[in-house]
């Protein structure tokens, strides 16, 4: 018994660390990096579950559907902050890379 609740919270903890990964890019930086999408920029109001739709149209990115509920619950958090955000300044400008980054390539 002992054993499957420190498997369990070997898995929990790490999820529990990402949840809302996406909103937490979306508030931390003004331009939020996306991988030639059509997109331009998404509205600050849920920008992370929004942030996640947009990470859902690339290939190898099908974690943004693991975060979608986690980044729901953490924008629904910080609406008052978003709201005023928005009117403040707007829409949160995409910026578009030609290809996602490679874990070899030197930053």
């Amino acid at each position: 018994m002992k054993n499957q609740i420190r498997i369990s919270l070997r898995a929990a903890v790490p999820a529990a660390l990402l949840a809302g990964c996406a909103t937490l890019e979306t508030l931390q930086q003004e331009s939020p990096r996306a991988w030639n999408g059509p997109e331009r920029s998404i509205p600050r109001l849920y920008s992370g579950t929004a942030f996640d739709f947009v990470l859902l149209s690339f290939p190898n990115e099908s974690f943004a559907l693991l975060d979608l509920p986690f980044s729901l619950v953490a924008d629904t958090l910080v609406l008052p902050w978003t709201i005023y955000t928005q009117l403040a300044r707007g829409n949160l400008e995409l910026v578009h890379v030609a290809e996602e980054p490679s874990a070899t390539s030197p930053r």
